[in-house]
This record gives structure tokens, sequence and C-alpha cells, in this order.
């Protein structure tokens, strides 16, 4: 009787995995050409004296491992909403890292006491304004993106 009852079961099932996998896959096209359109671009206020930093003084900043520039002034991070395409985006593809790795390191600085995590801004045109405004900031938009009073810095 139960043999008969997975039986009748088995054809919903597999209509169901396969189903899934379709949107699963659909998904992830969508994913890929939306997020790889365009590189993000590692942003700092004009008056920042530094050309070009490693990627890994970029990913230990944004991990907010690094909170002071070499001179000595602070650094203010300033990151897009978890959610945005942008965000995972320049997580991906600039510093290597998924959005949790991230958000890890984020909470441990924040709820030890040890330091504040990054302002985080709804859009780019936000991002470009708050990294034009604040001494010491660093941002993230995509390549293409018009950024008047605010230059790339290059990762070498």
């Amino acid at each position: 009787m139960l043999n008969q009852f997975f039986q009748f079961l088995r054809p919903a099932i597999l209509f169901f995995a396969v189903t899934a996998s379709i949107f699963a896959l659909a998904e992830n096209n969508h994913n890929d050409t939306s997020e790889k359109s365009r590189h993000p671009e590692v942003i700092v206020p004009e008056d920042l004296p530094y050309e070009a930093l490693s990627l890994n003084q970029i990913r230990a900043i944004f991990s907010m491992r690094v909170r002071r520039w070499p001179d000595g002034s602070p650094i203010t991070v300033m990151v897009l909403r978890d959610q945005n395409p942008i965000h995972k985006n320049f997580l991906k593809s600039t510093l290597q890292m998924l959005p949790h790795q991230l958000r890890r390191h984020w909470d441990r600085y924040i709820y030890s006491g040890i330091g504040q995590g990054p302002i985080v801004v709804t859009n780019q045109g936000e991002m470009l304004e708050k990294v034009r405004q604040t001494d010491g900031a660093i941002g993230y938009i995509e390549e293409g993106v018009p950024h008047e009073q605010v230059r790339a810095l290059a990762i070498r």
C-alpha cells in the first residue's frame, strides 16, 4: 500500500524538482547578466593623497580591520545596503568575498565594542555625495557612473 502511494507521488515530486531547477537556473542567469554588466570602482575624495591600494588593503578597510589611512587620519567606510545588486557585485568581483563574510567582520567589531560599522547609503547618488563631503571616506560605485569631485582609487 505504501509502495503504491509513493508511485502515485513520484510524478508530482519529479515535476516540482524540475520546476524548481528551471526557476533556479533562470534566476542565476538573470543575476549573472545584471550584476556583471558593470564593474565597480572604489572611490575616495579628490583631496585624498593616495592613488592606489592593494587588494588586501581594500579588503581590510571594507571589513573594518583597518580604520586609519597610512597618514593616521580616520577612514570612513560607505557601503550600499546588503540587498543592493551593486553591493553584491562589489563584494564578489572586487573584494572576492560573500556578503555574509563581510557582515560577520562588521558584526564582530560592532558587538564587541571595538568600533562601529560602515555608513550605509541607499543609492549611488548618495554614495557620491557622502564620499565627496567626508574627509577620509571610501566607497564604491558602478564603473561609468559620472563622479565629479571624487576619484577612482586604483587597486594593484
